[in-house]
């Protein structure tokens, strides 16, 4: 193995000229509304918080948010100096593959498309059921859920093979959008004075360590999942050695600040003394209670239908990331190489647009078919099947980091190579540890006892990772045998 103070130079794996993607229209703050709107802000303030209120640290949990900030931040300080270094726009498996081996970045890669793949079709089928709920109460439409969950997915697909900058200013007016909606109403709390007076009661320390502060985390790191994504666009962003690591650090800066405030205002607008009971009377309701009281009707009706963008924000996201971790794999020989091919007048990946929307829709129709419920069933495990597999692949990511600086540490500081990265794989093992311990509190799985329990669901669920990562690495030594130029370029480092 060589020490050089430099990687070695390689030319990236095949490509033709007409599938390097559409370059140079992103900005840094495109990029951050792109993957803020994944976040899906208003879907996680409607239905995480007050669930993390009651399963967690009470109204202690802004500081939750807070924590798995910081932690995300440390994560952030490898992930961005090793992809300056890795100009691939493979996300996680162009990163692992380059820091702890060709094997374990594509049983990553495999690990990431469960995980994004379960996040789309998991929010379509809640959005579908937002939609259904809505209009039949509104308007006395009786329409079954999937019906709305695939035209959703149609349309994010059809918006899939514009031009990246068509979806990124769609997710701009939407999350615009909600973030305004969530600043007047936290504006009417404080002028009016909250439930019960202002205070700072919820970052008392007696309130932090209340309840259950690990599960309170587990709830607040799900907000987070998709920040990472800000690499995948390197391709399509304009400067990218200034624009990702600028995106990347904002993303979290800005999604953290946005939960800490809004959580703390949903506490502020009931009282201290009686937000956990209006979370545990209805916490599905919680957040369009605040807005009819302090808003009014029509603020209820604007939350309703800024909620119903916001699902659809988080999908139209996760369908560009997905679709260009699809191209890259496909690029590198991981996927069939059908997949690579882009629209060269848009630059958009149509193949793999195509076949990504095909697959969800299908998902869909089969789980309508089963009987699942789109919320307690579908919206509950598959969100928690991509938390856990997002949270393994960035510790994998902070491992391969050190691993690739050893190696090539030249003009990269010790904070940047060993202390953050390290720090990182601490506090995200721990948050893994916690997410396996309450998992079944995820998937509604409780023993005799009422405690969390590993029944089918739960492992079936997990099992999906484990056979993932298994499937990407039988993949990869299969290359090393039949293709082994292929494989030889997975670790390559790659340079624009």
């Amino acid at each position: 193995m060589t020490t050089s103070s430099q990687p070695p130079l390689a030319p990236a794996p095949a490509e033709s000229a007409a599938g390097t993607g559409r370059a140079g229209t992103l900005g840094t703050a495109t990029i951050v509304f792109m993957v803020a709107a994944a976040a899906s802000p208003l879907s996680i303030l409607a239905g995480v918080v007050p669930l993390g209120f009651l399963f967690g640290n009470g109204i202690g949990l802004p500081v939750m948010f807070a924590v798995a900030g910081a932690a995300f931040i440390l994560f952030s300080v490898g992930l961005v100096a090793m992809a300056a270094r890795v100009t691939q726009s493979g996300g996680f498996f162009a990163l692992i593959s380059q820091g702890a081996g060709r094997v374990p970045g594509v049983a990553a890669s495999y690990v990431a498309l469960v995980a994004y793949w379960s996040l789309i079709v998991g929010i379509a089928s809640y959005l579908g059921y937002v939609i259904e709920v809505t209009l039949a109460g509104n308007f006395g439409f009786d329409v079954p859920w999937w019906v709305f969950a695939v035209l959703a997915l149609l349309v994010a697909g059809a918006l899939g093979f514009q031009r990246i900058d068509t979806s990124s200013k769609v997710l701009s007016v939407l999350l615009i959008a909600e973030l305004l909606v969530v600043l007047a109403l936290t504006v009417a709390v404080v002028v009016t004075g909250g439930g019960e007076g202002l205070s700072l009661q919820p970052f008392a320390p007696s309130e932090i360590f209340s309840g259950s502060p690990a599960i309170g985390l587990v709830f607040a790191a799900q907000a987070f999942i998709g920040f990472e994504a800000t690499v995948i666009y390197r391709r399509e962003a304009r400067n990218p050695a200034r624009t990702i690591p600028r995106a990347t650090y904002l993303a979290v800066l800005l999604v953290g600040l946005f939960y800490v405030v809004s959580s703390w205002m949903l506490v502020m607008a009931w009282g201290p003394s009686q937000a956990l009971d209006v979370a545990a009377a209805d916490p599905g309701s919680m957040l369009l209670a605040t807005a009819d009281r302090y808003l009014g009707s029509f603020g209820q009706v604007a939350v309703e239908v800024l909620l119903i963008t916001s699902l659809f924000a988080a999908v139209l996201s996760f369908h560009n990331v997905l679709n260009r971790y699809q191209r890259s794999m496909a690029q590198a020989g991981v996927l069939p190489a059908y997949l690579a091919e882009v629209h060269e007048p848009t630059g958009a990946p149509r193949r793999a647009a195509a076949v990504q929307t095909v697959v969800s829709v299908v998902l869909v129709v089969v789980f309508a078919l089963l009987g699942l419920d789109p919320v307690v069933q579908v919206f509950a495990w598959l969100p928690s099947v991509a938390a856990l597999s997002v949270l393994v692949l960035m510790a994998v990511v902070s491992v391969s980091v050190v691993m690739y600086f050893r190696r090539w540490p030249a003009g990269v500081g010790v904070w940047k190579r060993i202390v953050a990265p390290v720090l990182s794989v601490v506090a995200l093992v721990g948050m893994i540890v916690f997410v396996l311990i309450y998992f079944p509190l995820l998937t509604g799985e409780f023993d005799a006892d009422g405690n969390p329990f590993y029944g089918p669901v739960s492992l079936v669920l997990v099992g999906i990772i484990v056979l993932a990562a298994v499937g990407g690495a039988v993949r990869a030594l299969v290359m090393r045998t039949r293709a082994p130029e292929q494989y030889a370029a997975l670790a390559s480092t790659l340079h624009e």
